[in-house]
């Protein structure tokens, strides 16, 4: 939860300064505080709003990921399928094949898939739930979140091409909107993302404070 909304600080502030800051960054501290309390004065003050706000941001995050996924489809049945060319062609001195190199890159995607079984917490304030559409919801949504991010990956080495981490300095996603849409592009993606994580700590919010219920209620 932390990570996520310092995280969307970092996204968030980019939109205004143009530049990430790798060291301490205390203004971003400041930022991913105010989000955490923006967070959680809606979700005390309605349930109603809260539903709204998760409800909107999952779908915003949905939608950016299929329109990224279908520029990547089109521009890869145009010239930018050479960027496909010995993509996996990677020399042994890069460490890309060494086990803690896929140990990392498992981290790393890691707050891209966690997140989406939290709807298993809330079985219990659904409204006439159908055992059939809870038996098969949990994985239906894993398979959904694995395509979305597969076609999104896809999309990135696309349009960026073989040397997609050579400047580890600018996130993927910021390189990607900035191929397509020069400055402007850069700034929208880094607002998609900072929302993103956004609503990934809203969801935490919404969800965590009804585990600690039940544990004080039950224990």
């Amino acid at each position: 939860m932390v990570a996520d909304s310092y995280s969307s600080a970092q996204y968030l502030l980019y939109v205004f300064r143009g530049y990430f800051k790798y060291d301490f960054d205390y203004m971003a501290v400041i930022v991913s505080v105010l989000i955490l309390l923006f967070i959680t004065i809606y979700h005390v003050y309605s349930t109603i709003i809260s539903d709204i706000m998760n409800q909107g941001l999952a779908l915003i995050k949905v939608i950016s990921l299929l329109i990224i996924s279908i520029v990547g489809l089109v521009r890869l049945s145009g010239a930018d399928s050479t960027n496909w060319s010995n993509v996996f062609n990677k020399s042994s001195k890069t460490g890309v094949y060494e086990l803690g190199s896929y140990g990392n890159g498992l981290i790393q995607i890691l707050y891209a898939y966690e997140g989406w079984n939290n709807i298993n917490y809330l079985i219990e304030e659904s409204n006439e739930p159908k055992d059939v559409s809870l038996k098969y919801s949990s994985f239906i949504s894993v398979i959904i979140s694995i395509l979305l991010y597969c076609f999104t990956n896809a999309a990135f080495i696309t349009v960026i091409g073989n040397n997609i981490t050579n400047n580890d300095n600018i996130p993927i996603a910021l390189r990607f909107g900035k191929e397509l849409l020069g400055k402007s592009g850069e700034i929208l993606l880094s607002l998609l993302v900072a929302i993103s994580a956004f609503g990934g700590v809203s969801a935490m919010v919404f969800v965590y404070v009804r585990l600690l219920y039940c544990q004080i209620i039950i224990f």
